[in-house]
């Protein structure tokens, strides 16, 4: 039998095995979705974009987090205690869940919220909306495979069936829309039925063909049958109690914390902000103002705030570059002041709610990219490790002294290195942005105010990064009483959060979205350290190391604030007209970025070893 310590240090391996594989899996995947929007945002329109990836993915999401969410994290748990019949039964309860979710979403988006306009691009929104419903239904039925094959380790197969979803989907939707244009809201619901029954029927495959006695490592459950015959329902045993009331936990749970993580999704579509503080308003490049005209302007009609208004003018300019046609968003009292300019030449116009969350969905898609590709495996993997290693429900004292030891490291190094790659993205998203942008979709995102966004999206990134990794562990180690508490606090969050996005998105635009979001997170964080510090009491200095990891040491900020100067240089000179300028920018990212890693491994020796014995141990479980 494997000593404790090899068995852990294998435990390790699996996780950052299933890591790599999900990483490399998003990369993928988000490579596809990447050509696929780029294609959309040059053959449909943004209201377009604003329907099917912001309300109608919307409504996936929230239909999938209230009918999966739960499941995943209460029954990720030893191999042995898993397959007992109770416990299996409850997973088979995401189905018939997911249907009563599905339904009672799919009536509000199409009797609750406004409708799109008719036009021929969204003339199938009814449809659609029970469309994607149905594919969240057929989805839910693979759902206790998915379960299983996180129980049992086994990654490779979750990898190539997500991989051939997307690609299924990519391709129908392509050939919608370059086939039938008018078709193009229909082209995404009609693939995402035929991605998730490709989805369903492969994991069924996949389960049928593991043997059992090729898997499981306990006596008991080498029988001869395969890996889906282990978890059939099975009446007769009823359900497990405890699995069903830490399911409820995280459920209601799950309310608060969905609506923190798609914030403003939920406010964009609900309460249509977007027409408060991000209409659009386009000035004919033949009647356009210079700065000074409409600075004057404005100091006519309010005198006495003149200097803040020539401000807000100066900043809202800057970031449009003011050339070409130019469009003046996020500052309603702008638009209100020019109506009421006697003799103006300009010909002002409001953008359509539909259309500006066309845009900023693509900007938001852009920005996310660092989030699902790194981020999101690397939290899925973490959580996976803690619940299989912390006993939930007690402190660190009653922990077993070497498994622990080992949790701790590896919570350390993890938050170490979530918060360098954060601030990596912080440092090159402020001079990068622009250019990101301008690759991705050409003038039409930059002219919008999005290159603003990716900046302020950049910290939010990092603050993201780093809660994460907190929740993780603190989910994984609380006990039922301790989520609802935590329930309760989320409820004073989403309180918080409504109230920032109300006021900031009034002050600042669409920024606003982002500002709110930042706040809302650093509340999680700081609640997630104080429960990490209750669990970590009696543990001596412990908790001050954790604390300490996120930082990087002084060799590593110093190479990290001359990348933001030359950076920052780099922009004004070179960014970002033509072909040479442009290449010469990004190169100079490029290398100072390649430093930047390098100085990392050598000044942070011990997440340097971390990372080598994460590989060395991957490589060691693939050739057993």
């Amino acid at each position: 039998m494997l000593s404790a310590k090899v068995a852990l240090d294998r435990d390790i391996g699996v996780l950052v095995e299933n890591a790599v594989y999900s990483i490399f899996l998003q990369i993928a995947l988000r490579a596809v979705t990447f050509l696929v929007n780029a294609v959309l945002l040059h053959r449909t329109s943004l209201a377009f974009l604003g329907v099917g990836n912001v309300r109608l993915a919307l409504l996936y999401s929230t239909i999938c987090f209230f009918s999966r969410e739960a499941f995943r994290r209460s029954l990720l748990r030893p191999q042995k205690q898993f397959f007992e019949p109770a416990i299996c039964n409850v997973v088979w309860l995401c189905p018939f869940i997911s249907v009563v979710v599905g339904i009672l979403f799919g009536f509000v988006w199409i009797y609750v919220l406004i409708p799109p306009d008719d036009t021929a691009e969204t003339k199938h929104y009814v449809t659609s909306v029970w469309l994607y419903v149905l594919a969240v239904v057929i989805e839910s039925v693979a759902e206790p495979l998915w379960i299983v094959f996180q129980n049992l380790k086994i990654l490779k197969p979750r990898i190539v069936i997500e991989g051939l979803q997307n690609v299924v989907r990519s391709v129908f939707v392509l050939l919608f829309v370059f086939k039938y244009p008018d078709w193009s809201l229909l082209a995404f619901s009609i693939s995402m039925v035929a991605s998730s029954l490709l989805y369903t029927v492969l994991y069924y495959a996949c389960a049928s063909l593991h043997r059992r006695s090729l898997i499981f490592s306990d006596a008991e459950l080498r029988k001869s049958g395969s890996v889906l015959s282990s978890i059939w329902l099975k009446p007769s045993y009823g359900f497990d109690r405890e699995s069903l009331s830490l399911f409820f936990s995280f459920l209601k749970h799950g309310i608060a914390k969905q609506f923190l993580t798609e914030g403003e999704r939920y406010m964009m579509t609900f309460f249509n902000m977007l027409s408060f503080t991000d209409q659009g308003l386009e000035i004919n490049e033949d009647s356009a103002l210079t700065r000074r005209e409409l600075a004057d302007s404005l100091s006519v009609h309010h005198s006495n705030v003149s200097r803040r208004l020539h401000a807000v003018v100066d900043q809202t300019l800057e970031c449009l570059r003011f050339a070409g046609k130019t469009k003046v968003e996020k500052y309603p009292l702008v638009h209100c002041l020019l109506e009421t300019r006697s003799g103006s030449r300009s010909t002002i116009r409001r953008g359509r709610t539909l259309h500006k969350l066309g845009i900023l969905n693509a900007t938001y898609n852009l920005g996310s990219l660092f989030p699902r590709i790194l981020l999101a495996p690397l939290e899925e993997s973490a959580y996976a490790y803690f619940s299989q290693h912390v006993e939930r429900g007690k402190t660190i004292r009653f922990q077993n002294e070497k498994t622990f030891l080992s949790v701790h490291q590896t919570l350390c190094n993890l938050l170490k290195l979530v918060s360098l790659l954060g601030l990596a993205v912080v440092i090159f998203g402020q001079s990068y942005s622009y250019t990101f942008l301008k690759m991705y979709a050409g003038e039409k995102l930059c002219s919008s105010g999005g290159p603003l966004l990716l900046k302020y999206f950049s910290i939010y990134i990092w603050l993201l990064a780093i809660n994460g990794i907190t929740e993780c562990f603190m989910f994984a180690s609380m006990r039922n009483k301790q989520l609802d508490r935590h329930r309760y606090c989320m409820l004073h969050f989403c309180f918080v959060y409504l109230l920032s996005s109300f006021i900031l998105c009034r002050v600042f635009g669409s920024v606003g979205f982002i500002l709110a979001n930042c706040i809302n997170i650093a509340f999680r964080i700081i609640y997630s350290f104080r429960f990490i510090h209750y669990f970590y009491q009696g543990g001596g200095d412990l908790f001050r190391f954790l604390a300490l990891s996120i930082l990087p040491n002084s060799s590593v900020q110093g190479i990290m604030l001359v990348s933001l100067l030359t950076t920052s240089l780099s922009n004004i000179i070179f960014c970002c007209e033509g072909f040479f300028n442009t290449f010469t920018h990004v190169t100079i990212g490029v290398l100072l970025l390649f430093a930047t890693v390098m100085t990392t491994l050598i000044q942070e020796p011990e997440l340097a070893q971390f990372i080598r014995k994460f590989f060395l141990n991957a490589n060691l479980q693939k050739s057993d």
